[in-house]
């Protein structure tokens, strides 16, 4: 069709607002701005057009609705800005805006011609000036292409790094796979053949593709001809189908998925059935592919990799290499440099059935329309270890060896055991929204499921109390407890004419409310609701059914509160019960019962038992998480006590002198280490944040780096960074008195806080921002969406950098003051966490600057003029200097007032050591770290410490069930010694020490190893015995003798009256 044939059916609307705007369907948005009033289109906005049935276009000639169309734009849209026919001066204003967005990824220029000004000069390479509008095209074209092969290649892997680590054992973080099969498992519990679901994914197909006629005619063919049977078929024919449902695997946006799942359950049923008919025990398979250079960084060997979409192959490896692209007559591929942007990946695939009895792999050649290119498909979510990566320098191709993985296969196997008794009650579609929240943690996302389908089910659905309880759950977990409340009664109210036979959800809703109400403080109407709740349910359910243990948790929370402790703990040993032999799995719900044991333990003094119920509750939640904010998870799990690290550091950033060169710094602050060792300096004399990843000699300029300045684009001594998982970046402005935030690629920040003496930031796993005011004394936390921050702690004495720990407790250096304070951001509770007085003492610190905290709340704190990085333990009066402490120097060993300091997930210590202008990192060294101490032996499956034979409890200590992996035990004929860090001593010792330190009583007293405070004297003598949950060894009176009240030379004596 000719431009001019095609502009009859093009009717061009500038302008439009946002919120009228369509859905945007697509990857790719092309936002055209022209220096124009009329209505009317020329051919040039026809031939753009022409790329609406691959992109969304939006026509601009109103810079501020422009602007604000962009704000609304999804961060995971490649956005290409077209600015056509403004002068040079206004140009540049816009596009100093359009990047303060930081949301565009290139930049097109059109000038006229005749424009004498026209000398705008290229300054970056998403950034293009044209002449004319035929040049413009071309590289659209090219561009556009570009980003659609890299939407088609990447995101095939969720990855895992399966390196060594010393602070946590990889098999316990499996569950980051758990929502790929939860999520199947639900697909396949839906109705395979309904109407609606099959509507739902043509309207979506119709919508992305309302401009492609060819395309618009295939979906009418599929909706008349397809059949369940066909799904592959119709999966392997060139089409909509292919790029679409892929496209929504790896979106991982819950509700694209949903509307896909039609198609997407036929596809897996069809694949699992071909698999189980097909014989072969091994086979190698090949698939090429252009991958972004970012994406390749994250594969490596040893790394556990998750498809994250239907996965085609071929054992043909000619095939795979002609889908790279390889040259027939050089068989080279068009790369010619490592560091390019695309690179062209080879996957080798070696896959053994006999070992990998879960995985699902087809031929489909004899199904396909394409049988020559010998495909065979993976189901989604097949796992992969990656055994070697090369590069092959003869066809400029990288080749990735990996063979399939049977490692997942237990999780997978619990977690589809509990989901399928759990769908015995709950309706798939609701629990798809319920694991969502409860699997994946992303709670956004799930709370826009239900209130979509609370849109558009009818208003006597059944489902709708249901619906109602999940989102009150969701508004529980974000603490909006008023939000939450109105939607448990609305639940209520809806399901009470339904009883009795919903006696199952009515109960879950009563105990929804009583947490409600613990949490509001109402402990007599959540006592009463929840008793209730239990009733109902052991009348109306079988005894060992799934939902009694989170109802027992809920009222033993309860008793915990109102301080009944017997009858918190009676409650809760049988939730704990039911958790170790009826559940499937480790469950979350089991974290929570022994959590609140510890809670219980803990009001009742108990503190060793406490402990215990603690590590296990942290351990069980840790090993399931899925998604966490990475500056909460580090160190991991605690770092031994026992751990030393390498006394000789090596530089990772800096070390080249003071200076502003990429390779130098310039009193550097703060720094944030991401989990691929990448850190993110604020290098705060060069007004810059500098970005250095593992390996490199010199760093990368992401922000300021222009001198001095309180532009948008500028930082004036920067001194904190924190990253978003996003790659977002939160800078402390210091001398600018502000924060600002800087997307990935920006040009220039954007200022959400002002007027703050900005020194530490740091994020929690809410997304909510901590910020220190160094001059005003205190901390503020902004949650997100709002624009006033509360102060959760002040008359600090100048507060700088900080951390935050998982219960969301804040920890903050104190530099005035040479102490770490502690507060906890619920209770506004404080105390010292480490330090003391000013000095050079153990138990002193000389203004401190950087904290970190482990799992077990073990504080490393950078203590700055005394050139040294200290370790408290949780509880301790003092510290142990773990690196520097030699004076302030350069030498390896030593460092020059250290600010901040972090651990990788290896626990090697990274330091900021200011004054030297470098970061440092110290090796942990691997035997203390994971090693046994002295008269112990590892084994692969002990109990904890505390619970192994001690000299006072010989046979162990009654503890929960369960097994640290590669634990310490002590040797035969040796017992933990209960009053010496529990090291191992030889059982005989035990008896000696008590001996000899057995206390030396006084006149008229007998030793004995259990005292009670409340002993009878002449004032008291029928006094009886205090209740304490303690027993201590001392002395009391012989037999006929009685305390004595008065000064006398005897403790003990024959009372005269």
């Amino acid at each position: 069709m000719s431009l001019m044939n095609r502009s009859h059916n093009f009717t061009l609307v500038r302008n439009i607002p946002a919120q009228r705007l369509p859905e945007n369907r697509f990857g790719i948005t092309l936002v055209w701005l022209e220096n124009i009033s009329c209505s009317s289109c020329d051919d040039n906005q026809i031939r753009l057009h022409s790329f609406s049935n691959r992109c969304f276009i939006v026509y601009y000639s109103n810079i501020s609705k422009c602007i604000k169309y962009l704000k609304r734009v999804r961060s995971r849209e490649y956005v290409i800005a077209i600015i056509v026919s403004y002068p040079m001066e206004s140009t540049q204003r816009i596009i100093h805006r359009l990047q303060q967005l930081g949301v565009i990824q290139t930049i097109f220029v059109v000038y006229s011609v005749s424009d004498p000004d026209n000398h705008l000069s290229l300054i970056a390479d998403n950034f293009h000036v044209f002449q004319n509008h035929e040049l413009m095209f071309e590289l659209l074209e090219k561009r556009i292409q570009e980003v659609e092969e890299q939407n088609l290649n990447g995101g095939l892997f969720t990855t895992f790094y399966r390196k060594e680590k010393s602070l946590k054992d990889v098999r316990e973080d499996l569950a980051i796979f758990a929502w790929t099969h939860v999520f199947k498992v639900l697909l396949m519990s839906m109705p395979r053949d309904s109407l609606e679901a099959k509507r739902q994914m043509l309207s979506e197909c119709r919508a992305y593709y309302r401009n492609d006629a060819v395309r618009l005619a295939q979906i009418n063919e599929f909706e008349r001809k397809y059949q369940s049977k066909d799904a592959i078929w119709w999966y392997t024919k060139p089409g909509f189908l292919f790029y679409l449902v892929n496209k929504a695997l790896r979106s991982q946006d819950i509700w694209v998925l949903y509307k896909f799942r039609y198609f997407i359950i036929d596809l897996c049923c069809r694949l699992e059935e071909v698999s189980s008919s097909q014989s072969f025990s091994s086979i190698r398979l090949y698939r090429g592919a252009k991958l972004n250079r970012d994406e390749l960084k994250h594969l490596q060997v040893g790394c556990l990799v998750s498809t994250n979409g239907f996965f085609s192959c071929s054992s043909d490896r000619n095939v795979a290499e002609m889908f790279i692209g390889t040259d027939l007559v050089t068989d080279r591929s068009s790369s010619r440099d490592r560091d390019a942007c695309q690179q062209f990946v080879l996957f080798i695939i070696d896959v053994n059935r006999r070992t990998s009895t879960n995985i699902v792999v087809a031929d489909v050649s004899h199904e396909s329309e394409l049988p020559d290119e010998n495909e065979m498909i993976f189901n989604f979510g097949s796992t992969f270890i990656i055994n070697e990566i090369c590069f092959d320098n003869d066809k400029c191709i990288w080749l990735i060896q990996m063979s399939s993985s049977s490692d997942n296969a237990r999780i997978n196997d619990e977690q589809e055991k509990y989901t399928r008794e759990r769908l015995q009650h709950i309706n798939p579609t609701i629990m798809f929204g319920h694991a969502l929240a409860d699997t994946d943690s992303d709670f956004s996302q799930s709370m826009s499921y239900f209130h979509r389908l609370l849109r558009i089910l009818p208003i006597d659905h059944m489902e709708r109390p249901n619906i109602y309880y999940y989102l009150g759950r969701i508004y529980r977990f974000i603490e909006k407890f008023e939000e939450s409340l109105n939607c448990f009664r609305c639940a209520r109210l809806l399901v009470r004419r339904l009883l009795p036979e919903r006696m199952f959800d009515y109960c879950r809703i009563l105990g929804g409310l009583g947490t409600i109400y613990s949490h509001l403080e109402d402990s007599e109407r959540a006592l009463k609701l929840l008793t209730q709740a239990l009733m109902l349910q052991k009348k109306s359910l079988p005894k060992n059914h799934t939902e009694i243990p989170f109802h027992l948790n809920r009222l033993g929370h309860a008793y915990f509160k109102v301080k009944q402790y017997d009858l918190a703990l009676s409650i809760l040993d049988s939730a704990e019960n039911f958790f170790q032999t009826k559940m499937p799995i480790a469950h979350q719900g089991y974290a929570h019962t022994l959590h609140t044991m510890g809670l219980v333990y803990r009001a009742l003094s108990d503190d060793k038992k406490a402990v215990i119920y603690f590590q296990e509750a942290l351990r069980i939640r840790y090993a399931s998480l899925v998604q966490v904010n990475s500056q909460i998870t580090r160190p991991d799990n605690g770092i031994c006590a026992r751990a030393k690290w390498a006394q000789n550091a090596t530089t990772v950033a800096g070390g080249h002198g003071q200076g502003s060169e990429l390779n130098q710094l310039n009193f550097p602050y703060g720094f944030f280490l991401d989990d691929n060792q990448t850190i993110y300096v604020a290098d705060s004399a060069n007004h810059r944040v500098v970005k250095w990843e593992c390996g490199v000699s010199k760093g990368q300029l992401i922000a300021g780096g222009k001198g001095t300045g309180d532009r948008e684009d500028h930082l004036y001594n920067p001194s904190d960074v924190v990253v978003d998982k996003d790659g977002t970046i939160y800078i402390s402005d210091y001398k600018n008195r502000r924060v600002q935030r800087w997307s990935p690629n920006a040009q220039s920040g954007q200022t959400i806080i002002g007027d703050i003496s900005a020194f530490g930031i740091v994020k929690d796993d809410q997304g909510s921002l901590y910020v220190s005011d160094f001059r005003k004394g205190e901390v503020r936390k902004w949650r997100m969406g709002e624009t006033v921050g509360q102060v959760i702690i002040s008359d600090l004495s100048q507060p700088s950098l900080m951390f935050v720990d998982r219960n969301r407790s804040v920890f903050v250096t104190e530099t005035g003051s040479s102490i770490v304070t502690k507060v906890d951001d619920r209770s506004t509770r404080m105390e010292i966490a480490a330090g003391a007085l000013y000095g050079d003492g153990d138990d002193e610190l000389a203004s401190p600057m950087g904290v970190i905290v482990d799992q077990l709340g073990t504080v490393y704190v950078a203590d700055s003029e005394n050139n040294r990085i200290m370790r408290w333990p949780r509880g301790a009066k003092s510290g142990s200097l773990i690196a520097g402490g030699h004076e302030q120097g350069s030498q390896s060993d030593q460092l020059n007032y250290p600010t901040d300091l972090s651990f990788d997930l290896d626990g090697d210590l990274y330091v900021m050591d200011n004054r030297n202008h470098r970061v440092q990192k110290f090796a942990i060294d691997k035997i203390t770290a994971q090693g046994c101490g002295p008269n112990e032996i590892q084994v692969n499956c002990a109990s904890l410490q505390s619970c192994q034979p001690t000299c006072e409890k010989p046979q162990g200590m009654l503890c929960p069930r369960v097994c640290a992996i590669n634990s310490c035990v002590c040797k035969d004929g040796f017992v933990r010694d209960d009053e010496n860090n529990l090291q191992c001593i030889e059982q005989t010792q035990c008896h000696t020490r008590n001996v000899t330190e057995a206390p030396i009583c006084g006149e008229n007293e007998v030793y004995s190893n259990c005292t009670n405070p409340c002993q009878p004297s002449c004032e008291e003598p029928n006094r009886e015995p205090c209740e304490t949950l303690r027993c201590s060894e001392g002395c009391v009176c012989s037999k006929d003798y009685l305390r004595a009240t008065n000064d006398t030379t005897s403790p003990c004596i024959i009372c005269t009256n």
